[in-house]
């Protein structure tokens, strides 16, 4: 499943939380209190967020790919850690031979987000990571560089 419908259901399903509690108060009320327009309105409203929540988190969430040499694979490693728990919040590392995985370690989470994948391949490297993150990939790798 892409990134977008995972967002859009996440969202979906605030917006759908938030119409059934507005119809349940008028149900109640009879349409005395809460006027049927003031409903119609919330619901376009829920729409809305619904709708831009979406579009915005796609694309802040939206996996873009970053391919560069590295001398030091393990000084990366470790600079990323620091970066990927501290201002990503993402502790749960997974590491094997050929790659590097960071995430959250919350199931809905990691279901949730695009996941931080590095890919080693002799002296390069091809990061997928969400295109939010891609300015601090690459100013670790300068940093590394010099």
């Amino acid at each position: 499943m892409n990134t977008f419908n995972r967002y859009l259901i996440h969202f979906g399903i605030i917006g759908l939380v938030v119409f059934i509690i507005f119809f349940t108060l008028i149900m109640i009320d009879g349409g005395k209190l809460v006027n049927p327009l003031f409903l119609s309105v919330i619901v376009l409203l829920d729409l809305f967020f619904v709708f831009f929540m979406t579009l915005f988190f796609y694309v802040v969430a939206k996996p873009s790919s970053i391919t560069f040499t590295v001398k030091d694979r393990r000084g990366l490693i470790n600079e990323l850690s620091e970066v990927a728990s501290k201002k990503w919040k993402r502790n749960n590392k997974v590491e094997t031979k050929e790659t590097c995985s960071f995430k959250f370690g919350n199931k809905y989470k990691d279901w949730l987000t695009t996941p931080i994948d590095f890919i080693f391949e002799e002296e390069k490297c091809t990061v997928i990571v969400p295109s939010y993150y891609q300015e601090d990939v690459l100013r670790i790798n300068k940093k590394l560089r010099e």
